[in-house]
């Protein structure tokens, strides 16, 4: 076998070389293929999966929204409707305040 070896050369070492490197490459992908295979097994799990996220996203809340769903803009309006409440307290606060003291100044 060596003396075939010397007689091949570099080029010959390296296309051996190559073939070899080839056939561990194809190995190793068809035992990735072979593993994400859908067996019965994994199927079942997916199925169990999906059922589970559909029983999630089935709960409504009082309003007909479900519960998963937050609207975004309906929050912000909520808190810009809380901060103009704050700020009329603080005014009619204010001005309880002011009709106060000019009521006792008028005295």
């Amino acid at each position: 076998m060596t003396e075939y070896l010397t007689e091949l050369g570099i080029g010959g070492i390296f296309a051996l070389i190559l073939v070899r490197e080839f056939l561990r490459y194809t190995e190793q992908n068809n035992a990735k293929k072979k593993s994400h295979c859908l067996t019965e097994e994994r199927l079942r799990e997916i199925e169990r999966q999906i059922n589970q996220l559909y029983e999630m996203h089935k709960v409504y809340d009082k309003d007909g929204a479900p519960i998963w769903y937050r609207k975004t803009a309906e929050f912000e309006t909520l808190l810009k409707v809380e901060h103009g409440v704050n700020n009329l307290r603080q005014v009619a606060q204010a001005l309880t305040q002011a009709v106060t003291v000019l009521n006792q100044k008028g005295k």
